[in-house]
């Protein structure tokens, strides 16, 4: 989201040479390599030169990479490797996936780890055919595809990084595909697997009759009460203060039409959980919202 002006870099870690005097920095250092390879993996949502001006296609293919070991996890990443390469992991190793995840028995650790991966792909790619609803037709077929991906990726592991250009995806304020894609993304991982798994349970005991509708809620995990309960909290008390403080404020809502008013609202109380894109400049909302962002 976070970007600076400058010249039209083509780019280094990220793929190529970049413009401009970096002659004082290390090899690959300069043109705002280090920092871009950092902030994709630790899935900051930060950039100190604009995404998809700045590198190549090799450049933002690297990113992607980053941004998805970032957002699965060290353990998670090495899981996958193994079972791919069908090698046996170790008891050390299932014992380090027990400790990272939290796991209350060893039993299954690896299993776990497979429907996180799982998930996340089915997720990813969700976004990636919703998104290319608007983005192939924009684009191109090969182009929009990449940059469907591309996006589902980014907003799932809550980056914030993207490829529309230097102001962020203040282009869609006004598409609820995008908007909804997006902030379902970011909601969905930011309530966990561990919430999805205990939902879905209780969802397939509804359904087939062995939990009474009454008994749906309350049959939920202290933890899985508090995660969604706060999420709801969160997200709509902060689309509610953010509606009422700049309802009528040009630079951010004014200029908006009421329904659009409403999902710009929550798409800045989705993203500033953790994701980091923007519909609107943070610099053009009122000093009130700005405090509740």
């Amino acid at each position: 989201m976070a970007h600076t002006g400058g010249a039209d870099y083509d780019a280094g870690v990220c793929g190529g040479d970049s413009a401009g005097d970096n002659s004082s920095l290390p090899a690959g250092f300069s043109g705002g390599r280090l920092f871009t390879a950092t902030t994709s993996v630790c899935v900051t949502g930060l950039v100190t030169v604009p995404t998809a001006t700045t590198w190549s296609v090799f450049g933002k293919i690297v990113i992607l990479g980053l941004i998805q070991f970032g957002g699965l996890g060290i353990m998670a990443c090495l899981t996958m490797i193994f079972l791919v390469l069908r090698r046996k992991i170790s008891l050390q190793s299932r014992k380090l996936i027990q400790d990272t995840y939290n796991l209350p028995v060893l039993k299954g650790s690896v299993g776990i780890v497979r429907r996180l991966l799982i998930g996340t792909a089915t997720v990813e790619i969700a976004g990636a055919v919703l998104y290319s609803f608007w983005f192939v037709p924009e684009y191109g077929f090969w182009k929009g595809i990449g940059y469907s991906i591309f996006h589902a990726v980014s907003a799932f592991c809550n980056a914030g990084i993207d490829l529309v250009g230097e102001s962020s995806f203040a282009p869609f304020v006004t598409n609820p595909l995008i908007n909804f894609t997006t902030m379902g993304l970011i909601l969905l991982s930011g309530l966990g697997f561990p919430v999805w798994w205990e939902v879905m349970e209780r969802v397939q005991e509804l359904v087939k009759g062995k939990r009474p509708r009454k008994n749906f809620v309350r049959g939920f995990t202290l933890h899985t009460k508090l995660v969604l309960t706060t999420t709801m909290i969160l997200v709509f008390g902060g689309a509610l203060l953010i509606l009422a403080l700049d309802w009528n404020h040009a630079p951010s809502l004014g200029s908006l039409k009421p329904a659009q008013k409403v999902m710009a609202a929550f798409f800045q109380s989705v993203t500033t959980r953790t994701a980091g894109f923007e519909t609107i400049p943070q610099a053009n909302f009122s000093d009130g919202s700005a405090m509740v962002s």
